[in-house]
């Protein structure tokens, strides 16, 4: 089992102190002059490398705020009220270690209620004037 040591985690900044972080990280890095003779395709490369930069430096800078974080699965039941999120209740308490046995029954009722024909289309029972409303609409 893993060792934290929670304090030295960084504080995660609020949404809009990131966006500033980012964007000021952009407008330095990035060129930022547009002249009037540029042809408009000049212009639209110049704004999408502006977009794709930001965009890596964003992904970059969540990724190592998230990988300051320990997992939950590692943190040593000593902390385990840390991460309470709702009423009360532990993120662990809301892991179904039975989640995939679930999924495949669901999915076997599933097929059956299609073979039993219950999402079947109902456009036979429509009258005239709904099949002329579902035609127009589209």
């Amino acid at each position: 089992m893993a060792s934290y040591n929670f304090k030295s985690i960084t504080v995660v900044p609020p949404s809009k102190d990131l966006v500033d972080i980012i964007l000021s990280k952009t407008q330095r890095k990035t060129p930022t002059i547009i002249h009037k003779h540029y042809q408009i395709s000049r212009i639209r490369s110049f704004y999408i490398k502006k977009v794709k930069f930001t965009e890596s430096n964003l992904s970059e800078k969540l990724t190592g705020i998230l990988g300051e974080f320990p997992k939950i699965e590692d943190i040593h039941p000593f902390y385990d009220d840390i991460p309470e999120i709702w009423e009360g209740h532990n993120i662990a308490d809301f892991v179904d270690p039975d989640i995939m046995q679930k999924l495949e029954e669901l999915e076997k009722e599933e097929a059956m209620l299609e073979e039993a024909g219950v999402y079947e289309s109902e456009e036979e029972n429509l009258t005239e004037e709904q099949k002329e409303v579902r035609v127009k609409a589209g």
